[in-house]
């Protein structure tokens, strides 16, 4: 039997990994009931999915008609949520020697949600984006305008390192390593200015975000929930994608702009929107082979890196760069500003206190570490000093 740790470590990339480990999970949730306290399972609760799936392969249970079960019990999940869980156990399932027939899989698939509800987007204009950005900290503002202005996807974004962008080129380049990217192929995009001016600024306070990150996540590490944080982390946006979509969940709060759609109870406006704004504006004014190459979208990578040199790209990316500018009037500007020095401030007072008690820590070790030495060397010191 493949267990399931071993099924994931098989797969390619961190997302598809995460993806299908959810969909066994939440079958097997279905199947026994929830094992998981919290979002993420801790190595006891990932031991217990262990034997639950042992238990359910060796029983031999009837696969195709749990799966047809499982299906119609998802009627209230996003039709592309369900798609994806019932892809997970259905490769899980296959690597452990279980295919399912055509005509079980129609089966299946006859009972999955339909697609007929989707959620309504609200425009993503100018406006909207600018009203956002006064209400981000930040690493809010560097991630926002680093995305509405290169194309990246935010799981390509929270991948890559400081040294994969180059600051110092006119229009300051991005180079996407083809190991962190969908396709699987790397590609070149670039960033505006302003976006510059935003990343600089997260960078005078990235090391004091990692010192303070790294205090904060030591408990949840010790419970085997997230991932342990260091000062060394070479990543320019050193968080996962859920934490930068929560993230964008605040600062749409925040701003008052917290649409939900009635009938699905989503965001209208979610963070891959600033992919799709991209693009939008870019093809007001830049071939549409250089955008979606930029993009990444598979069929124009090649052909456009064949027939644009990287200059040529730059050149056509200045060319629309107006069309990604926001021009933040400056009286935000001002608003943007204080927001940056209040928070450098706020950085700086933390690490200060983590100094000062980590100081006042390391006095209190050293006098118990003395007092340790002279018990040690005279033992019946605590025998006089109860006595007394």
């Amino acid at each position: 039997m493949v267990s399931i740790q071993e099924f994931i470590e098989e797969l390619r990339t961190k997302s598809t990994k995460t993806t299908y480990r959810a969909g066994v999970y939440a079958f097997l949730d279905w199947k026994y009931g929830r094992q998981r306290a919290e979002r993420k399972a801790s190595p006891e609760e990932m031991d217990r999915y262990e034997d639950l799936v042992a238990q359910y392969l060796a029983t031999g249970d009837d696969v195709p008609g749990d799966l047809r079960k499982y299906a119609a019990s998802m009627q209230e999940i996003p039709p592309k949520t369900a798609a994806i869980r019932l892809t997970g156990i259905k490769e899980y399932l296959l690597v452990n020697g279980i295919e399912l027939s055509e005509r079980e899989t129609r089966l299946i698939r006859s009972r999955m949600p339909r697609g007929g509800t989707q959620t309504t987007e609200r425009d993503l204009t100018p406006q909207v984006l600018q009203t956002l950005l006064t209400h981000a900290d930040v690493k809010g503002r560097a991630l926002i305008l680093f995305l509405m202005s290169s194309g990246v996807r935010i799981g390509e974004a929270v991948q890559l390192k400081v040294s994969d962008i180059d600051l110092e080129r006119d229009p300051a380049v991005v180079h996407i390593r083809a190991e962190i990217t969908k396709t699987r192929r790397a590609r070149t995009t670039f960033i505006s200015h302003e976006a510059v001016a935003a990343v600089r600024e997260w960078q005078k306070v990235r090391e004091a975000y990692l010192e303070s990150a790294s205090s904060r996540n030591k408990g949840l590490v010790a419970q085997g929930i997230g991932s342990v944080k260091t000062r060394e982390d070479q990543r320019l946006f050193p968080f996962a994608t859920h934490v930068a979509q929560s993230m964008w969940r605040t600062i749409l709060k925040n701003a008052d702009l917290a649409f939900l759609d009635e009938a699905t109870g989503r965001h209208q406006h979610h963070i891959h929107q600033l992919r799709k704004y991209f693009r939008t504006q870019m093809a007001i004014s830049c071939p549409v082979d250089v955008v979606e190459a930029m993009l990444g979208h598979e069929g124009y990578l090649t052909s456009a890196y064949r027939r644009y040199t990287i200059d040529q790209l730059a050149e056509a990316y200045k060319k629309a760069e107006p069309m990604i500018t926001l021009q933040l009037p400056s009286t935000e500007i001002h608003q943007v500003e204080q927001a940056i020095r209040k928070e450098m401030a706020g950085q700086q007072q933390t690490i200060m206190h983590l100094v000062v008690k980590n100081e006042e820590l390391e006095r209190e070790l050293k006098t118990v570490k003395g007092f340790m030495e002279v018990v040690a060397a005279n033992p019946d010191v605590l025998v006089r000093a109860r006595k007394k």
